[in-house]
């Protein structure tokens, strides 16, 4: 049996961040390690969660030296 394959676009992947969420990072941005595990907390994924998603959104991530 074949089954069809449909590409993904960037409006079909899903997100477990909302918009209320999302301007939260941008809110907060440039991020650091400790805002990032807050609003972790706040939002009940992990701090990598956070980070990546900042990322994404081309928000700035500090990296402590």
């Amino acid at each position: 049996m074949r089954y069809n394959r449909r590409t993904l676009t960037k409006d079909d992947t899903m997100s477990n961040y909302t918009p209320s969420m999302i301007a939260a990072l941008e809110a907060a941005a440039p991020l650091t390690l400790e805002i990032a595990k807050d609003l972790a907390a706040d939002f009940g994924v992990s701090h990598r969660s956070v980070i990546s998603k900042a990322k994404s959104l081309g928000l700035e991530y500090v990296k402590a030296a």
